[in-house]
This record gives structure tokens, C-alpha cells and sequence, in this order.
């Protein structure tokens, strides 16, 4: 090869490499910050979203009615799925010789089509102090946790 022909296939070469670093931002799921990013939990949700009852991530909310489940909405980045959701629950002041109660939740419904996810049952015992411990991770195997505490009084339901 000439020293001319090396020098324009450099140059289309070159050129390549950046019309393709370019058109990579631009692409969903390309070179973006949202391949790095992590899921977040967002809005929970004391029973169904229309309740209006949402929980105060780190802080404790104080409830007069049971909630039959706990909704979730949750981000994640794209292209991902979840892979895992986790819930305990632990619960102070169950009854004067119960220091504690935790249960594990294995029932957890995803909601694809509006990033959500519901788990039952909460049942709750009455003026018990209830902390609530969620983990969310996704396809990429990147977790995220919410923690929030309930305090059930005067309930009107189970």
C-alpha cells in the first residue's frame, strides 16, 4: 500500500470510530448512565395504591385500618427485570411476654406493565410496631433495600 491509500483508510477509520461513539448516546441502552444505574424503590404503599396510605421510607406512619397487602412501586434500569424480591417483617410490643415476632414473605405478585409488586398478608397484630424490610435486585444482580415501620391502632379490620 501507498502512503496515501494508508492515510485514507486511517481517516475513514477514525472516522468510524466516532460517528459509531456519537450514535451510541443516542441509542436506549447504549453508552448511557442508565446501564451504571441502580433500582430504586420508590412509593409503598399501605394496601392498594388508590388507599392513598404510603409509608414513610425510614420514618414510622401510624395506621387506624389492617391492610390486606403492601404495594410497591419500584425503577429499574433499562433492559432489566427484577430477579429477586425479599420481605421481612418484625414486629415489637406484639404482647406483654412477646418481645418480637418476624415473619418472612414468600408470596410476592410483580407487575410488569406498571413496575409494581404486591405482598401478602400484613395482618398486622393491633398497637403492635411493626418494621418493614424490603430488597429489590435486578437482572444485573444490583440490589436496593426500603425500610419503614407501621404502627397498627384502633384497627378496623384484620
Amino acid at each position: 500500500m501507498e502512503k496515501g491509500e494508508i492515510a485514507i483508510l486511517t481517516g475513514q477509520f477514525g472516522a468510524l470510530v466516532l460517528v459509531i461513539l456519537l450514535f451510541s448516546n443516542f441509542v436506549p441502552g447504549g453508552a448511557s448512565a442508565d446501564a451504571l444505574s441502580t433500582p430504586t424503590i420508590g412509593a409503598v404503599y399501605w394496601g392498594p395504591v388508590s388507599a392513598g396510605v404510603q409509608l414513610a421510607r425510614g420514618g414510622t406512619t401510624t395506621v387506624t385500618t389492617n391492610a390486606t397487602t403492601v404495594t410497591v412501586d419500584y425503577a429499574l434500569a433499562f433492559s432489566t427485570t427484577p430477579a429477586s424480591v425479599t420481605g421481612t417483617r418484625l414486629c415489637a410490643n406484639v404482647s406483654p411476654n412477646d418481645y418480637g415476632q418476624e415473619l418472612v414473605y414468600t408470596n410476592f405478585t410483580v407487575d410488569y406493565k406498571t413496575d409494581s409488586f404486591t405482598f401478602v398478608p400484613t395482618s398486622q397484630p393491633l398497637g403492635a410496631q411493626c418494621t418493614y424490610t424490603l430488597q429489590l435486585t435486578d437482572s444485573l444482580q444490583q440490589p436496593t433495600i426500603w425500610e419503614g415501620t407501621v404502627v397498627l391502632k384502633n384497627a378496623s379490620a384484620n
